[in-house]
């Protein structure tokens, strides 16, 4: 008498290792979506972190902008110029002209330093040197739209660039962008030197 074999046909032996290598890749299709959603998500929050970040910044030096006279704080549909005290930036600290526009798919931030005219600090003589004591920062990129609003008063519409050269600074500044992954809520600032603030 034969005895009886023990073990696994050939048939069984291939749907077992069928079986095998289908857990094994869906174990790999897993991890390997588990890792696209890790790296997605890192960008993501490098993204929100960094805009956070410039937004932090914008909202600080425009609330403390100050007017010194005609010119010292323009309003364009997609840019802005304004004065304001920084810490330190760069090689530069004090009151410093700031130029936020955009360029191309970037919203690019520039500085200068206030020319001296006879021993007297002169705001509306010219264009300040941009870029010469700290070179131009980009804040954000893949910016589809840009533009800037202002509100003289608490009680207007929010506008545009406004005709003439404004007298005072406005009561408030919008700035609305639109990036390549969707719409950012807008950044709306009001200004501490308005002149009806302690009014």
């Amino acid at each position: 008498m034969r005895a009886e074999q023990q073990g696994m046909t050939l048939v069984e032996v291939v749907i077992a290792t069928l079986v095998l290598a289908m857990i094994l890749l869906g174990l790999v299709t897993a991890m390997r979506t588990f890792s696209n959603s890790y790296t997605s998500l890192g960008a993501v929050s490098q993204r929100v972190s960094a805009l956070s970040e410039a937004t932090s910044f914008l909202r600080h030096s425009l609330r403390e902008a100050i007017h010194s006279g005609a010119g010292s704080f323009r309003v364009e549909r997609s840019e802005i110029v304004w004065r304001a005290p920084l810490d330190r930036i760069g090689a530069a600290g004090g009151i410093l002209w700031l130029k936020l526009r955009r360029q191309g798919d970037a919203l690019t931030l520039e500085f200068a330093k206030p020319q001296l005219n006879e021993g007297s600090i002169s705001d509306s003589s010219g264009e300040p040197s941009w870029g010469e004591l700290v070179p131009p920062q980009t804040l954000m990129e893949d910016v589809t739209n840009f533009s800037v609003s202002v509100r003289l008063k608490g009680d207007e519409d929010w506008g545009g660039a406004p005709s003439e050269p404004l007298n005072s600074l406005p009561q408030s500044v919008m700035l609305d962008w639109e990036f390549s992954e969707g719409q950012w809520p807008p950044l709306v600032v009001t200004l501490d030197n308005h002149r009806g603030v302690n009014q």
